[in-house]
């Protein structure tokens, strides 16, 4: 597995480039996941709505309380990822930093930046990481180590924009520095909007946009980039170009920094090639050779280019445990140090037999309880949250406190949680909040009802459903498991207009 990691805030721009390279890598055969450790200002949910809001999908991606294999690779698209992670240290709670120990303790991509150039050694002695391979955008920095590396847009699974101008011009005023620049030129720019965060001291005066911003390149005509200060990876330039946007580049400092260059380059596809190579070093099918290791001093590095040794670690899924080629996973578990087991469950018992039909939670109960005492193995609950499940999902977790947690939200719109009824929300909200793991579902049901929400449509498939599985074992009806929501089929499909 290749985790990517991610410390910054919901709307960085490190965020984006790590989701968008672990879904390319995903794509493309090789096994990834974004492993967000969140900032201290903010919930799971806040990175889920920044990821929904710009990509089709949101997959992929824990949080917090993450389990990691001795085989596993960690990848951060900026040094700064470690060093942030070293200098808020206390303001992680213990498992976030259990998590990050482990994220990394083994082996590293670390894609080179300039951030903290005093604090990064201080974090790398803090994790003690067993082998560290830079990549470098030895353009950005021509001082830098590592193969050459390019962070670039993965467009392909971006959301259609919505053309919603509300200003004409937008500033990116996320830190101090940018802010302050911004002040230099913005009564030239009367129509404007600055993108910043709420905790900053900002001038009241000015159209502040509080980051994350819903749609935000579907608001503004023209990006103007103002930065003086050092700027590693620009994303907005791309951005404008892939929209046909106009680019106003207002800027006074010569620095050929990654301003510099993403100004100069046109659009690209993602190259995971030196990614792909890195991988293929620290499995030992090739070796990079620097000044240390040269093509004639092959002896040395000899273990380097051997075959790869048996695993270590090995992960599957609950419902194929049972043929994995052609053995009982019982008898298979001893050949590995590790063995992780997945298991998708939308509640307990008949909520999670009714939402996933065809399922039997007393024998899954009872396999699952018997795996999690094998030494060896890790039990790994992943959920979905829907219109249905979110009803007593948290009975899940509080049924396996210890267990491995993760939850994403549906992209199904007439699934979504949010549309629930405000009065069951209003229910819900305080007890996904008093729970750590969940505590991000609060920030789905705050939301309002999808426009686009049908009712009908999602009473009606249930209902017909139930009638396919009538006289089968698999009986069950709607209104006996979730009778908390008749009410709003009442209100919303048998009677709309009495009850309007």
């Amino acid at each position: 597995m290749l985790n990517i990691v991610c410390t910054s805030k919901p709307a960085d721009g490190l965020l984006f480039y790590s989701y968008e390279y672990c879904s390319n890598l995903n794509d493309k055969g090789i096994f990834a996941r974004l492993c967000v450790v969140t900032h201290r200002d903010f919930t799971s949910g806040d990175y889920t709505k920044s990821i929904l809001d710009k990509y089709i999908h949101c997959k992929n991606v824990e949080f917090n309380n993450i389990f990691v294999g001795d085989d596993d690779v960690s990848m951060v698209l900026g040094r700064s990822m470690i060093s942030l992670a070293h200098m808020t240290w206390n303001d992680y709670s213990d498992i976030q930093r259990t998590s990050l120990k482990n994220l990394f303790k083994n082996k590293i991509i670390s894609v080179y930046s300039e951030n903290h150039p005093t604090i990064y050694p201080e974090a790398l002695m803090r994790f003690n990481p067993d082998w560290v391979i830079d990549l470098c955008d030895t353009d950005v920095y021509p001082n830098g180590v590592g193969e050459h590396f390019e962070k670039i847009i993965h467009f392909p699974i971006y959301k259609e924009v919505e053309e919603d101008i509300q200003f004409d011009h937008l500033f990116l005023g996320t830190n101090k520095e940018y802010y302050q620049t911004i002040q230099k030129v913005i009564g030239d720019y009367p129509d404007h909007g600055i993108l910043t965060y709420p905790q900053m001291d900002l001038n009241p005066e000015n159209n502040n946009l509080q980051s994350p911003v819903p749609n935000l390149l579907g608001k503004f005509k023209t990006y103007v980039y103002t930065k003086d200060t050092f700027d590693p990876a620009p994303r907005i330039f791309q951005e404008c170009r892939w929209l046909g946007k106009e680019i106003i580049y207002h800027r006074t400092n010569p620095v050929q920094d990654g301003g510099y260059w993403y100004w100069k380059r046109g659009l690209k596809n993602q190259d995971i090639g030196p990614i792909t190579t890195t991988l293929n070093t620290f499995k030992g099918k090739i070796a990079i050779y620097t000044e240390l290791a040269s093509a004639n001093n092959k002896e040395q590095f000899g273990n380097l280019l051997q075959p790869e040794p048996p695993p270590d670690f090995f992960t599957t899924k609950l419902d194929s445990i049972n043929n994995i080629e052609g053995t009982n996973l019982f008898n298979y578990i001893p050949k590995y140090k590790k063995v992780l087991i997945e298991v998708s469950l939308d509640g307990i018992e008949k909520y999670n037999n009714y939402i996933k039909r065809g399922t039997n939670w007393e024998k899954i109960y009872n396999k699952i309880t018997v795996l999690n005492k094998i030494p060896n193995v890790q039990v790994k609950i992943n959920s979905v949250v829907t219109f249905f499940s979110v009803l007593h999902l948290y009975e899940l977790y509080t049924l396996f406190p210890n267990y491995l947690h993760h939850w994403e939200p549906t992209q199904d719109t007439n699934l979504k949680a949010n549309n629930l009824p405000e009065d069951i929300k209003d229910k819900l909200i305080p007890i996904y909040k008093s729970i750590p793991h969940l505590e991000g579902i609060t920030d789905i049901l705050k939301l309002p009802p999808d426009k686009n929400f049908q009712p009908k449509e999602i009473y009606k498939y249930c209902i017909e459903k139930d009638e396919e599985y009538k006289d089968t074992q698999w009986e069950m009806n709607l209104w006996d498991i979730f009778p908390e929501i008749k009410p709003h089929y009442l209100r919303t499909v048998v009677e709309p207009q009495a009850y309007n």
